[in-house]
């Protein structure tokens, strides 16, 4: 054996016991009765109870609304208050939105499976911190707008009522209604689809 002592098993529950209440009673129990309950349905079954029953512990969700899997949802402080999902909008399974600032998603709007909707970000910083000083810009999706697959939504974007964002696409400005855009970043495709 070598020199160094192991630490006891005593001592290693003590510390896995600190950090579970350091981390997990801040925690708000809205939070904690969300996590618990849509936990217990699986992605892709229950759909509609799953919508329901996040409107039921405060998200402003549409009880029409379907959310295939259970989104990653984070952000600072009580972000139920800052998402809006309309009637009939979907998001499919592995979306992430992240909440320190509003993400509004229209009527009829669809997330493909993994979509990132990011509402913060950091200014370039000096060569000493690249990641500077946070800011927060709210998203909007608008109504019967289709986010493709795997897409990112930078802070701050609005995707227009009717757009198109194909698969696997960064979009890092407003998307006009009714156009199609495509890339990293995004640029406009089909400038205006027919309605």
């Amino acid at each position: 054996m070598s020199g160094a002592a192991r630490p006891s098993l005593s001592s290693t529950l003590q510390r896995v016991r600190i950090i579970l209440v350091d981390e997990l009673l801040p925690i708000r129990p809205w939070t904690r009765s969300t996590s618990w309950l849509i936990g217990l349905l699986p992605s892709i079954a229950f759909i509609r109870a799953r919508t329901r029953l996040l409107g039921f512990v405060g998200w402003n969700i549409s009880p029409d609304a379907a959310l295939f899997g259970v989104p990653r949802l984070y952000g600072a402080g009580r972000i139920q208050t800052r998402l809006t999902i309309g009637p009939r909008a979907m998001l499919n399974v592995d979306c992430t939105l992240e909440l320190n600032d509003c993400v509004t998603i229209g009527a009829d709007a669809a997330l493909g499976h993994g979509v990132m909707v990011l509402t913060s970000s950091h200014d370039l910083g000096r060569h000493t911190r690249r990641a500077g000083r946070l800011h927060r810009r709210p998203v909007t999706i608008g109504a019967g707008a289709w986010i493709g697959a795997n897409s990112v939504i930078l802070p701050g974007v609005t995707v227009g009522d009717g757009a198109v964002v194909m698969s696997n696409s960064v979009v890092n400005d407003d998307v006009p209604a009714d156009s199609l855009v495509a890339g990293a970043p995004a640029t406009i495709v089909v400038r205006r689809l027919p309605k």
